[in-house]
């Protein structure tokens, strides 16, 4: 068992009697077919159908859900969203400053409790005035977000320290989730990508059948009309600087990149996990390398890659 602060991730709550209708008009995802405590893989799209955000989403209650983000785009996807409220009865906000979050993840049968807050089933969220917890399943591992009362943080932790030792490293965290080729995107890869082009439907976080959303028309456009030719791919590169979001991967004889990367983290053994885009037949072909020179060690995908064109 593992314990994480999670200094780089952010709440948005969105509240109101509309609250779920409005969502319903803006997201990926169906938010209106959830039930309370239910918890599913959302995006945000521009009009062009690019992603400006990507996040789980949780409701809480009828008229209450909860984003968990990227704290670097919980501000901006607020703002975005509630310029869009208009007359409905929905408030959206960026709470990130008012709680302290925190992950638990592990292999095996989930505890019941954690530090005094119920941990709930994989794929749902509960709440309760001591604070919220979602669980869900990420490849081989379950992750757990405990989010606190900023106030708490300190009791939180020490709660987490003395029931499981020493916090591990951020990295860890998203180490696991890349390596299970669940992408996200934040800040730094705003309006960059199609779903598809980080498989974000291939696990879960697109409805096709939910009806309209900004740059709908574009995303099942290119869901439907033919095989896609440009998929997110899982690589293993050797020890050296930090790969950041949107480096270019590189083709041998290729002029120019052919792809970008989407996210990376590092291992325990100093190598990196790193999620790119490119087009198939250059990660069929091979010899993919960032500007450094260091090669793209292509791993197989923990799901099939389905094109539905019918």
């Amino acid at each position: 068992m593992k314990w994480f602060e999670l200094t780089d991730t952010g709440l948005i709550s969105a509240e109101g009697a509309d609250a779920a209708t409005f969502l319903q008009g803006q997201l990926t995802q169906d938010v209106a077919g959830m039930a309370p405590g239910g918890l599913r893989l959302a995006g945000y799209c521009n009009p062009k159908g690019r992603l400006f955000a990507t996040f789980e989403v949780a409701r809480l209650a009828a008229d209450r859900f909860v984003f968990v983000l990227p704290r670097n785009n919980t501000a901006f996807l607020a703002k975005r969203l509630s310029m869009f409220v208009l007359r409905a009865k929905a408030k959206l906000a960026d709470e990130s400053a008012a709680w302290a979050l925190f992950g638990l993840q592990f292999s095996g049968a989930a505890p019941e409790q954690v530090a005094g807050l119920k941990v709930p089933p994989a794929g749902s969220a509960s709440a309760t005035d001591a604070g919220l917890a979602i669980s869900r399943t990420v490849g081989e591992q379950t992750q757990i977000t405990l989010a606190v009362p900023a106030t708490a943080a300190e009791g939180m932790r020490a709660a987490l320290a003395a029931q499981f030792g020493a916090a591990s490293a951020l990295a860890q965290w998203h180490a696991a989730r890349i390596a299970a080729a669940q992408a996200g995107v934040d800040e730094r890869t705003r309006e960059t990508f199609v779903p598809q082009m980080i498989n974000f439907e291939l696990v879960g976080g697109v409805n096709f059948k939910k009806g309209c959303y900004p740059g709908q028309e574009v995303v099942a456009r290119s869901q439907y009309l033919g095989k896609l030719k440009r998929r997110m791919g899982l690589a293993r590169v050797a020890a050296g600087a930090e790969i950041a979001p949107l480096a270019d991967v590189l083709a041998e004889g290729a002029a120019e990149p052919v792809g970008a990367v989407v996210e990376a983290a590092s291992t325990a053994d100093g190598s990196w996990l790193v999620l790119f885009e490119a087009p198939l037949a250059a990660q069929e072909a091979g010899n993919l390398k960032l500007a450094d020179g260091r090669g793209l060690s292509l791993q197989p995908l923990p799901y099939e890659i389905i094109d539905i064109t019918a």
